[in-house]
């Protein structure tokens, strides 16, 4: 459901990508590079209160994590929105950063990264800001994007940016999964 200025109005992913398309070229259009920033992978679960219970309990929060296949399904829509945006947008991910071997994790080196179901708690976006190196990846994502040519200015980059945690990789598609062998090479909009 959308407002539209006069109540709620159904929606969906067209609708919302469509939306979403003209916020950015409008954005494009008055000098600004817009940099999208994908949620970070959840479930729908609580993974937050699972690692506080966990850690309270005395007990492993490695089962708080959840398996990709779940994150994929749940996120089915935003996926789709955002694999459309990134062709003429860049998109920054924390999937690759936060998910391998089908898992994704809510802890980084003993810090809880979650508050709550989807949202990154001060400490874990702070931890997660020094080790993906937050303002260089998105400035490089705004200036390059995450699968374009470096060059003139003259369109928006464009493309997917797994982070992790050596450096931005591209991506084929939002689903966080690489490709076998990563595209750098991209031709920008006319």
């Amino acid at each position: 459901m959308l407002l539209d200025g006069k109540g709620v109005v159904p929606s969906g992913t067209r609708t919302v990508t469509g939306s979403y398309r003209a916020s950015l070229a409008w954005l494009w259009q008055n000098g600004f590079w817009p940099v999208v920033v994908a949620p970070p992978p959840q479930d729908g679960r609580d993974t937050g209160l699972c690692v506080a219970r966990a850690r309270l309990l005395g007990t492993s929060a490695g089962d708080c994590g959840a398996p990709l296949a779940n994150v994929q399904s749940h996120d089915r829509d935003v996926l789709s929105v955002l694999a459309d945006i990134s062709g003429d947008y860049p998109v920054v991910s924390f999937t690759g950063y936060l998910c391998g071997a089908g898992r994704c994790r809510t802890e980084d080196r003993g810090v809880a990264l979650f508050e709550d179901h989807g949202h990154f708690s001060d400490e874990g976006s702070r931890r997660l800001g020094a080790a993906l190196r937050f303002y260089q990846a998105f400035a490089e994502a705004a200036e390059h994007g995450c699968a374009a040519e470096s060059g003139e200015h003259q369109a928006p980059a464009r493309g997917l940016c797994n982070l992790t945690d050596n450096a931005p990789q591209a991506s084929a598609d939002a689903s966080g999964t690489l490709p076998a062998r990563i595209n750098t090479r991209s031709a920008r909009a006319e």
